[in-house]
């Protein structure tokens, strides 16, 4: 076989093989944006599986600790136990839970304030959840009379 021919040949098996791996490349891409789903931080959908999984085995844990204070406080008062030491527990699991009392009266929007006057005092503190700063539970304050809060 001459020279030539067999350059060609080989020519051609190159360009056909540069095709494939193009194609290749075109392919895996595709899956790979696939993947990611237009999540916008690149996060492939893997990830977001596991974290997700992850969240719900977090849930479901809580879930659990919560099924258990309320059973133990149930046995507690079952069995009159003295109020500060349901106070105690109370106290715990709040921390455990990372929810904060807030008797800081400097932002009312965590109270339903009633009443008239200059002074604010807080009737029920309200609940704040120190991981996220979301509110809870409401507290409420009222406003009095000068001297009276």
């Amino acid at each position: 076989m001459p020279p030539t021919t067999r350059r060609k040949t080989t020519a051609a098996q190159l360009e056909a093989l540069t095709d494939r791996v193009d194609g290749a490349v075109e392919r895996l891409s595709a899956i790979e944006a696939a993947l990611v789903g237009g999540a916008p931080d690149g996060v492939s959908a893997a990830a977001a599986y596991d974290a997700l999984r992850k969240q719900l085995l977090a849930a479901a844990g809580e879930r659990k600790r919560l099924l258990v204070c309320l059973a133990t406080l149930s046995a507690a008062l079952a069995e009159d136990e003295p109020l500060e030491t349901l106070r105690g527990r109370l106290e715990e699991w709040a921390a455990q839970a990372g929810l904060h009392e807030v008797r800081d009266t400097d932002d009312l929007s965590r109270f339903d304030v009633v009443g008239d006057g200059p002074d604010v005092r807080v009737v029920r503190p309200a609940w704040v959840d120190g991981t996220t700063g979301a509110l809870i539970q409401r507290g409420v304050a009222e406003r009095t009379e000068a001297g009276q809060a």
